[in-house]
């Protein structure tokens, strides 16, 4: 699962901000603060105030906390020292947007408090403190006049609270989909390198089988029988140029991102069989009729399930008595069993390889099954696939 990206501090207090942002972030508080104070101050003491929310307004992109402590410290000092309400002081909507935006869970609940607070201090302090004619601390009208000043101006400073919270849900929200995007892609490429490995599996694992098998025969054949041992490397020469051709094309697969491969059906099958009768392999089969009017994948499947599994009676078979196939269609599947009779004396390998992995991972992807186990005299694979992969894949 794709996780919503987290705003990253460095140290704790500065965000990760492009040099860009930056310059145009300061740049516009030295433009504001410079106006400001051209227009004039009362005293050295607000013109610090300005420079103050100015700093603020310069950090409330690159540092919200740091924005938000500085606009905290302007205002008490605004309050303490009793100056009077300034333009400048609307600069305390920016940082509460840029607490909202890009504020982690923390910062956000201290931005939307810093609302309440801060709302409640403007209230009263414009009320109460400023001259204005509305009475003072200890009359009804001065403290009516807070509470509605602050309920005014909480409404002000949690929409832009606001503003920028939803601004900001959105902004991860287009992340985390390219994020997913991105997962996606890396997902789809894995899966294809896997099924590239596969079938360089069964292409080059059949082949060397045959291979190996045909060169042993050669090698005995040579000085009794001479023919036969020209058929032998002829089916070498054969199966060598085919397993050239098939890993040709897997690799400019790998080179080009095409999905146009090798994809055998049901319908090789005898060629198959015939090829592996020739290595010495004692095959009885039972195909049923139709197997080449199904979908292309599960022919494919179907064909890699049948091969890797001969190819492994191949290697493995004790030449006590023949494998046994068959391919039938059963209702909405299609069952394949081979029997080997591998002899008791024959040890699985320490390590296991990648066919029969390879094998139920094929079945599994069209939302078929495979058992390969091993009973008493043999070996057997069983593997039911769903006709329409579709119907019986995985949603």
């Amino acid at each position: 699962m794709v996780r919503p990206p987290r705003t990253t501090y460095r140290g704790g207090v500065l965000r990760e901000l492009s040099l860009p942002a930056r310059v145009l972030d300061v740049g516009a508080a030295l433009i504001v603060v410079a106006l400001r104070l051209l227009i004039g101050t009362d005293g050295p003491a607000m013109a610090l105030v300005v420079i103050a929310w100015g700093a603020a307004f310069a950090l409330w992109r690159w540092s919200p906390p740091l924005a938000l402590g500085i606009a905290w410290v302007a205002a008490v000092a605004q309050v303490a020292m009793s100056l009077p309400a300034d333009g400048i002081d609307l600069l305390v909507l920016v940082v509460l947007f840029g607490t909202g935006r890009y504020g982690g869970t923390a910062l956000r609940a201290l931005g939307i408090a810093s609302a309440a607070l801060g709302a409640l201090l403007a209230g009263f302090y414009l009320a109460l403190v400023v001259p204005s004619g509305w009475g003072s601390v200890t009359t009804p009208a001065g403290i009516a006049a807070g509470g509605l000043l602050s309920v005014g101006f909480f409404g002000v400073f949690a929409l832009s609270w606001a503003i920028g919270l939803v601004s900001g849900l959105l902004r991860q929200g287009a992340e985390s989909r390219r994020e997913r995007e991105r997962a996606a892609v890396e997902i789809a490429a894995e899966q294809e390198r896997t099924r590239l490995a596969r079938e360089m599996h069964d292409v080059v694992a059949h082949s060397l089988a045959v291979v190996v098998a045909q060169a042993d025969g050669a090698r005995y054949a040579a000085r009794s029988d001479p023919a036969a041992a020209d058929a032998a490397l002829a089916t070498i020469a054969d199966t060598a140029r085919e397993a050239l051709a098939d890993v040709r094309l897997l690799l400019a697969q790998l080179r080009h991102r095409e999905t146009a491969g090798p994809q055998p059906g049901l319908d090789e099958l005898p060629r198959l069989l015939e090829g592996l009768r020739d290595s010495g392999l004692e095959v009885e089969a039972e195909l049923d009729t139709g197997l080449d009017t199904l979908p292309r994948v599960v022919q494919s499947a179907g064909y890699r399930i049948v091969q890797e599994s001969l190819v492994n009676a191949l290697r493995h078979g004790s030449g006590e008595g023949p494998t046994r196939l068959r391919v039938q269609r059963r209702g909405s599947r299609l069952e394949i069993e081979v029997r080997n009779p591998r002899g008791p004396e024959r040890e699985a390998p320490a390590v296991p390889g990648h066919g029969i992995p390879g094998m139920r991972e094929r079945a599994a992807l069209l939302g078929g099954d495979l058992e390969a186990r091993g009973e008493p005299g043999g070996f057997v694979v069983l593997a039911h696939l769903p006709v329409d992969p579709r119907a019986g894949g995985p949603s």
